[in-house]
């Protein structure tokens, strides 16, 4: 399969193509040591600071939920963690991967390689939280994110074993990159950046981050799907784009005017200045302007998180002018928020001390359950920011997760096998003070099926099947993937699916994705056999989306939803829409009361059939209003390509 894009970078046009099957062993290889004794951790010192402002969390990689068993160890002293390594791409077995634990309040890590079917097991010298550091192996991009702030906590406990903790590896591909001018001319000696190359999955990583572009303008590289690169060259303007999937009808290239050059720097702080810390400060830019935007905003992503020295020093050059939000992070500590000017220079960012959410996730029945992911929010309008989120392996359904700033959030929990939880409410406090809370984890329902090829009707095996959304309902969207591998005769069975109307995405090897459902889902209910026709791609084609809706790009817009674009030939063309204008209703039922999730579900549905949306003009693609007053459109869904 070959997937082309195109990044936008140095005024001059990036493409984008990786090999058909190749995987390059560009991340280092495991070195096959034994598992060694860890040393004790040091006891914690308090920590007093300033009060600081809520910051969401670094955006991340979605998350596959793992199932968990729990047996009896007698001579497992102080517990046992046991799991696989798998290929995030085909669910294989990776074997000969290193994979490294870190006890979460400080000591020594250790090792353990997995053997040839992807096992490893973890006996610890004393039991306590541990935090998967990283997992590493030749052929794969490194899974190693910042020691304090990795979201894989694994609780030890004496006398049990936990086993079915599953890590997930993803391949590195080699992309091929051209870069050239405006007339199509290649662009030699452009200097091409993988930015964000050290954050995220990869803070604590090493992998090729600058390349050169030679004489017909070419390079090759080794980056996770949806990286950001940049290309320069004296003469032009810079240019940013990602090696993904590029939609019908978006352009080839985004311009952003490069005037760079500019520096900020400066320090976080803790004020007891005496205690050092390791500091992590990431930088964003506010969707608008100023401080009050910046708060009313959530921050999108644009450069690479840097690490501060251990006097908590920063800097960060080559941005352009305009403001910042730059955030602070550092394991125990509250994050930190300030707005800057390009340019700025001492910089302070106060860390406080940071606030706990405790609690248990269990089941319907009121059991434990073992393996859990669990989400902090913070709810604004029809969308949440996801403050902190973790999964976390412990046999008695326990978490903890640390760092926040005080105050009440929302925490949602999932598990393999069962549906979200309902939100539930909790304070974040300080840790003596912090109340457990019960979160439980919905039965959900179960959807059986077939893949088969939408000509032959030949079975397709290998492919997978996924819940289509985020984890929770509404104002819970977290990224977040529970899927299931066909079997060769093409059959699946995907459990764990949230009450309400939803659907999943079907894939296989050499074919167009397609929506399946929407269905209205009861708790406990078994929907189907459904039987899923992939259309095959042409040669050299493009993988993409099959669906029956509207034709539309969406977003979430206060309370509304935001019409971002609509597709040619769409339903959402033919009946007027045009970007800026605003969803507040659908079918009657106002957008507010059926969430995010919940209303882009409600729009989908079979093809030929009709939705009626409650449309307010909004801001026009030229920033001016569109004019007009409310009014009820009825939209025809149709099949659809995105």
């Amino acid at each position: 399969m070959v997937v082309v894009a195109v990044v936008v970078l140095a005024a001059a046009a990036l493409v984008v193509w990786r090999d058909r099957g190749q995987r390059a062993g560009t991340a280092p290889a495991p070195v096959a040591a034994p598992a060694r004794a860890l040393a004790p951790p040091a006891a914690a010192t308090p920590v007093e600071a300033a009060p600081a402002p809520v910051a969401a969390a670094t955006p991340r990689a979605p998350i596959a939920l793992s199932p968990a068993t729990v047996v009896d160890a007698p001579d497992a002293a102080a517990g046992e963690l046991a799991g696989r390594v798998l290929d995030w791409g085909t669910g294989a077995p990776v074997a000969a991967a290193e994979v490294t634990l870190a006890p979460a309040d400080g000591g020594a890590a250790a090792s353990f390689v997995t053997d040839a079917a992807g096992r490893f097991a973890a006996r610890l010298a004393w039991p306590g939280r541990f935090r998967v550091v990283s997992a590493l192996a030749a052929g794969y991009l490194p899974y190693a994110p910042d020691p304090d702030l990795s979201p894989l906590v694994l609780v030890s406990r004496p006398g049990v074993r936990i086993d079915g903790v599953v890590l997930y590896l993803v391949p590195a591909v080699t992309y091929h990159g051209r870069v050239v001018d405006p007339d199509g001319a290649a662009a030699p000696g452009a200097v091409v950046t993988l930015r964000d190359a050290d954050a995220g999955e990869r803070a604590s990583a090493l992998i090729e981050d600058r390349f050169v572009a030679d004489a017909d303008g070419r390079f090759d590289f080794h980056a996770p799907d949806g990286a950001l690169l940049e290309a320069r060259r004296d003469g032009f303007a810079r240019r940013a784009g990602a090696p993904r999937r590029r939609r019908p009808g978006q352009p080839r290239a985004h311009d952003r005017a490069g005037r760079g050059g500019r520096r900020a720097a400066g320090a976080a702080v803790d004020p007891r200045p005496r205690r050092r810390r390791r500091w992590r400060a990431g930088r964003w830019r506010p969707d608008r302007g100023d401080a009050a935007g910046a708060a009313r905003a959530p921050p999108r992503l644009d450069g690479a998180a840097v690490a501060a020295d251990a006097d908590g020093a920063w800097v960060v050059d080559d941005l352009d002018d305009g403001r910042y939000a730059v955030v602070a992070r550092a394991d125990g500590y509250a994050p930190g928020t300030v707005v800057v000017d390009a340019g700025a220079t001492d910089v302070v960012i106060t860390l406080a001390a940071g606030a706990r959410v405790v609690g248990r996730v269990v089941d319907p029945g009121g059991a434990p359950v073992p393996a859990a992911t669990v989400a902090v929010l913070a709810p604004r309008g029809l969308v949440a920011d996801v403050v902190a989120v973790a999964s976390v392996f412990d046999a008695e359904g326990g978490f903890a997760i640390d760092g926040l700033t005080a105050g009440p959030y929302q925490v949602v929990a999932q598990a393999a096998g069962y549906a979200p939880s309902s939100p539930v409410a909790v304070v974040a406090a300080p840790p003596a003070e912090a109340t457990a809370v019960t979160v439980t984890v919905r039965r959900g329902a179960t959807l059986v099926g077939t893949l088969v090829d939408a000509d032959s009707h030949a079975p397709l095996g290998r492919g997978k099947v996924t819940i289509d959304g985020a984890l929770g309902e509404g104002t819970t969207a977290i990224p977040l993937v529970t899927s299931v591998i066909s079997g060769d005769d093409g059959g699946f069975e995907l459990t764990g699916i949230a009450p309400g109307r939803r659907s999943a995405i079907a894939g296989a090897f050499g074919h167009h994705l397609a929506i399946v459902g929407p269905f209205d889902v009861a708790d406990g209910a078994r929907l189907g056999p459904v039987t899923v026709e992939l259309s095959p791609t042409a040669p050299g084609e493009e993988p993409r989306i099959e669906l029956a809706g509207i034709g539309a790009r969406l977003a979430a817009d206060g309370d509304a939803l935001r019409v971002l674009g609509v597709i040619a030939g769409g339903g959402a063309a033919e009946a007027g829409l045009v970007e800026g204008d605003r969803i507040v209703a659908v079918d009657g039922t106002a957008v507010t009361a059926l969430g995010l999730d919940g209303a882009i579900q409600q729009i989908r549905g079979p093809v030929g059939t009709q939705v009626v949306l409650g449309i307010e003009p909004g801001a026009g693609a030229d920033g001016g209003a569109s004019g007009g007053p409310r009014r009820d459109v009825t939209v025809t869904r149709r099949k659809i390509r995105a």
